[in-house]
């Protein structure tokens, strides 16, 4: 217990530990919620155009036209006379015109039109020429359901964001993806108190007389690697558990609503991040800061491989090198994050976790088999 509280208490006094595992996550998600919070809204948000109608023709293809265009929320309809509407468009006060003939549409753009006006338009008119036959049906019937139902397929044309259906339970973000690539990049920094932990109980790598006093111990090497580990673990999931809460409270990044699947992805990923980092204490030569500086260096490189500035690098690696996603400590808890949070079907996350868990029981033995085994005649 004596060991416990002091490894703990030397955990929680080393401000660096504690700057890279939230401080700086939280402060770069703050960044990025100044960045990102309003860019997907507005991106997936389609001002409504406003246009005017003339009609030379008076039949039902005409008059349908009218019934379909009040209903579109993506179309502002001006009522004005002829000559009054091409005055606006000329003047760029209207976005377009509607020329309504017997069996056709013409479509007049303002002369600053965007081609994004222009294919909002177009689609409109596109659309019904296409869809009259069933609008002239439903619109007879008086079945505003089979109507609403294709003005939705003409909305789905313009939307920016394209999913399979069944996979996702709820609308994605893509920029969702750096904030849960800062919280794995948080987990992943508290690898540096598996290198701390090492160096408490290695004469020649940390504090001599840290590792002297592990050494004369009365209780079995096993047990100060197992309880130096537990108190680590220990600060570690309290401050993965606030970073995520910061994140879903202060910056509304869901985090669904699976709470027992959560605290195992919390749990397996900072055993894993732990675990990781005894091995760099263990294989890396220098002295524990320089062990430290390499850990850092290769988290960081797998973290941008996970696209923590480029969200789309694990999209291109997943169609041209595979492998390297799948390799990826960073990639592997990211996906293993996001899938929790948007898949219906858990399978894929299982799948990452299982990875996780496997490769922190191979750290985990071999860095107990070592350390255990370690004796220091200079003690």
């Amino acid at each position: 217990m004596m060991m416990f509280k002091y490894s703990l208490k030397k955990t929680l006094s080393n401000r660096m530990f504690i700057f890279w595992s939230f401080v700086f996550p939280v402060t770069l998600m703050f960044f990025f919620h100044l960045a990102f919070s309003t860019i997907y809204a507005e991106e997936n948000t389609i001002d409504p155009r406003d246009v005017g109608i003339i009609y030379e023709a008076d039949n039902q293809f005409t008059s349908f036209f009218g019934s379909v265009t009040d209903q579109i929320e993506v179309l502002n309809e001006i009522d004005e006379d002829e000559d009054t509407l091409y005055e606006l468009l000329g003047e760029n006060e209207i976005d377009g015109i509607y020329i309504v003939k017997e069996d056709s549409i013409e479509v007049a753009l303002c002369p600053k039109y965007s081609e994004t006006d222009a294919m909002i338009i177009k689609t409109v008119a596109d659309f019904y020429i296409r869809e009259f036959d069933l609008i002239e049906q439903a619109l007879t019937s008086g079945d505003m359901e089979a109507v609403q139902n294709m003005i939705n397929s003409l909305n789905a044309d313009t939307d920016y964001m394209s999913q399979e259906t069944g996979i996702y339970k709820e609308q994605t973000n893509p920029y969702n993806w750096y904030y849960y690539a800062t919280i794995v990049m948080g987990i992943m920094f508290q690898a540096m108190a598996g290198v701390n932990l090492v160096a408490e109980l290695q004469a020649d790598v940390g504090e001599r007389k840290v590792a002297m006093r592990s050494s004369v111990s009365p209780a079995s090497k096993s047990v100060l690697v197992l309880t130096a580990f537990l108190s680590r673990l220990l600060v570690s999931l309290v401050i993965s558990s606030f970073s995520i809460f910061c994140m879903n409270r202060f910056f509304e990044i869901p985090v669904g609503n699976r709470l027992p699947q959560l605290l195992l992805f919390i749990l397996a990923s900072n055993m894993f991040s732990l675990s990781m980092g005894e091995m760099f204490g263990l294989f890396f030569k220098g002295p524990v800061q320089t062990r430290g500086n390499k850990g850092v260096a290769l988290i960081m490189t797998s973290v941008f491989l996970s696209g923590e500035m480029i969200a789309t690098l694990p999209g291109m690696f997943e169609r041209y090198l595979p492998i390297v996603n799948d390799v990826n400590p960073a990639t592997v808890l990211n996906l293993a994050l996001y899938r929790l949070v948007y898949y219906e079907d858990l399978t894929s996350f299982y799948v990452e976790i299982v990875k996780i868990v496997l490769l922190t029981i191979l750290f985990l033995t071999i860095a107990t088999m070592r350390l255990r085994r370690q004796k220091y005649a200079s003690l």
